[in-house]
């Protein structure tokens, strides 16, 4: 995802604002909410770069695996990317959940080989 109009990610709504807000209230029960706000604003945003957002953890990757079970029922998720290399940092995103399940992904390339 890309920033569009310097602070929301591409594709949101116009109400992307009252989307965060339903994440970062979804996601109060963990440590991490204010996690959401840093990543929502900065797209593609690097590990080694969260602390400068005052962000603090031994394990950033945590993050992801209190935030998602929050937030993943409204339809949004965080994932990580490789930017480089494995072992360097990684990108953050928040995106929206993809809705076809991976059963139905198996049935369909099953399908396209087959023909």
């Amino acid at each position: 995802m890309s920033k569009k109009n310097g602070s929301t990610p591409t594709g949101t709504t116009t109400n992307s604002n009252d989307i965060l807000q339903e994440l970062i209230n979804a996601s109060q029960c963990t440590n991490y909410s204010k996690w959401l706000r840093v990543v929502w604003h900065n797209p593609g945003i690097l590990t080694n770069q969260l602390s400068e957002h005052g962000l603090q953890s031994n394990n950033h990757h945590n993050a992801d695996q209190k935030l998602n079970p929050c937030i993943e029922p409204l339809g949004w998720q965080i994932v990580k990317r490789v930017k480089t290399k494995p072992n360097e940092s990684w990108a953050w995103f928040i995106q929206p959940v993809d809705k076809k399940p991976a059963a139905q992904l198996a049935l369909n390339l099953d399908s396209e080989v087959m023909q």
